[in-house]
């Protein structure tokens, strides 16, 4: 399957899609219970359907956990298929001539441990001598390439997409992502990285200069992959939160100060309050921290919770694709953070006792109902636990309709039981453990903030706080200015007599 498109050949790069009855099947991989849907019901395929469309008899029995029997059915080589193959094999064998060529050595991984027995000691030395012209140690991997999802994952790395201000990683930067996975998952001694110098991925350095050259990025990967068989799917999700802290450095290098057009009418409410002289770069201010605020809040929400559905092994459903769909207009889907198995889950950092309105707020509460009638059990996680009414609110009616609810320490743990042990150190490291330090210094009452000093140059942009700056280098760039105002929908309430 090499080289196959992916809307050919199916799988997670395509997102959840429904099977056509009179077509031919999508291929069967170890996510598809989660990726595609059945082609005439509003659920998610069976165990016992993927296998059944991998040839397999349904007095088969696969053993393991669901995720696990899932992976074993996905990655396995259909029966019928493997009959076909054997069937010619066989065939042809007797045709076959001896020839002496000695062959070619594809894999050999002798060791991954400090030691080998004597037995693994001799196998290596015959295996170096018939197939390997150099020495080798116990410690090198002979590797036979990146799968196609693997090779779906750099190139999605590597990839624009389809923003004007996207960000593609090269070489040297996914190498540097690979190095610093290698130290997170303990292998560096192994992939003969032991003395390298590496920056931390957060740290006060600029992100594009987190970078290591004159390493073979894909020769890296390779390693890597064969250390661990997860270390794919952690490489997937770093790259996603770099591409998207490189892409919101570059709007604050980008984004330009708004011009007096689009800001003056604001003018009005406060006009005499100070003078025109502090009031004019003030809206400005104003301005260009509502628009950078406003790109943040969009960044984060492309990343976060997709961050999350990839490391314990969901799917993230756009409305258009989810099949959870709603009871008052079917036609519709609902926007779901991460499908898995048969389980639709709500990730929240957190449930504010501010109303973002009541239409939104019946949405919310709505959810685990459009759940519970679409066939999937509803699971809402919210990382921060600080208890208020809406909160209860929304928990009761997540449970009512048959569901769960993971808050705070509970909701960690529920995320670290579903993504193994790599994808647990990744959600940790760069998830849990910079959110619970950001958590940590919320001032005592929202009303007693430090005091902040902010300076606006012609090629600088720099904020002081608490004895420390951030310092962006700009390049604005008019063409990335925000949107005229939307006019709100009850200005008609304010309209003078009507």
């Amino acid at each position: 399957m090499d080289g196959t498109p992916t809307e050919r050949r199916g799988g997670a790069p395509a997102g959840i899609r429904r099977l056509a009855a009179n077509e031919p099947c999508k291929a069967i991989t170890g996510g598809a219970i989660s990726e595609f849907l059945h082609p005439l019901e509003d659920r998610n395929l069976t165990l016992r359907e993927c296998a059944r469309i991998q040839t397999f008899s349904d007095d088969f029995v696969f053993f393991g956990k669901y995720g696990e029997q899932a992976q074993l059915i996905g990655n396995a080589v259909p029966p019928r298929l493997a009959t076909i193959i054997a069937r010619f094999l066989a065939s042809d064998l007797p045709l076959t001539k001896p020839e002496e060529d000695k062959g070619k050595l594809l894999s050999f991984v002798p060791t991954l441990s400090n030691g080998m027995s004597p037995i693994l000691e001799r196998v290596t030395k015959t295996v170096r001598a018939t197939f390997c012209a150099e020495d080798f140690t116990q410690k090198e991997l002979f590797l036979v390439g990146l799968t196609v999802t693997q090779k779906s994952i750099i190139n999605k790395a590597q990839s624009v997409g389809g923003s004007k201000q996207g960000i593609a990683l090269d070489d040297e930067q996914c190498a540097y992502l690979v190095a610093v996975i290698s130290t997170d998952l303990r292998l560096r001694g192994k992939m003969r990285l032991g003395s390298l110098e590496l920056p931390p991925f957060f740290g006060t350095q600029s992100l594009e200069s987190l970078r290591l050259p004159r390493m073979d990025f894909l020769k890296l990967f390779e390693q890597l992959v064969v250390l661990d068989q997860d270390a794919d799917a952690y490489f997937d999700c770093l790259a996603s939160l770099h591409k998207a802290r490189l892409k919101y450095e570059r709007i604050l290098q980008t984004q330009p100060v708004p011009t007096i057009d689009q800001v003056g009418p604001r003018g009005l409410l406060q006009f005499g309050c100070v003078g025109t002289r502090a009031l004019t770069p003030f809206i400005l201010w104003r301005k260009w921290l509502y628009d950078i605020d406003n790109r943040a809040a969009q960044e984060t929400g492309y990343a976060f919770e997709p961050i999350i559905a990839r490391a314990i092994g969901g799917t993230p459903a756009p409305a258009k694709k989810s099949p959870v769909r709603r009871q008052n207009d079917p036609q519709k889907g609902r926007q779901v953070d991460c499908v898995l198995g048969k389980k639709a889950h709500e990730i929240k950092m957190r449930v504010t006792i501010a109303a973002s309105g009541q239409g939104r707020w019946k949405e919310e509460l709505e959810f685990p109902s459009d759940c519970k009638a679409s066939g999937y059990t509803p699971v809402m996680i919210v990382l921060d636990p600080t208890p208020n009414p809406k909160l209860a609110e929304l928990q009761a009616r997540f449970l009512a309709e048959g569901g769960e609810a993971h808050i705070g320490d509970r909701a960690w743990t529920y995320l670290r039981s579903l993504a193994g042990p790599t994808m647990s150190r990744f959600l940790d490291k760069y998830v849990h453990a910079p959110l619970e330090a950001v958590l940590a210094e919320v001032p005592p009452t929202s009303e007693e903030l430090p005091e902040l000093l902010l300076r606006m140059e012609r090629e600088q942009f720099t904020a002081s706080i608490c004895g420390e700056s951030l310092v962006v280098r700009r390049t604005p760039r008019p063409e990335e200015a925000s949107e005229p105002d939307a006019m709100p929908e009850d200005a008609d309430e304010e309209v003078p007599g009507l």
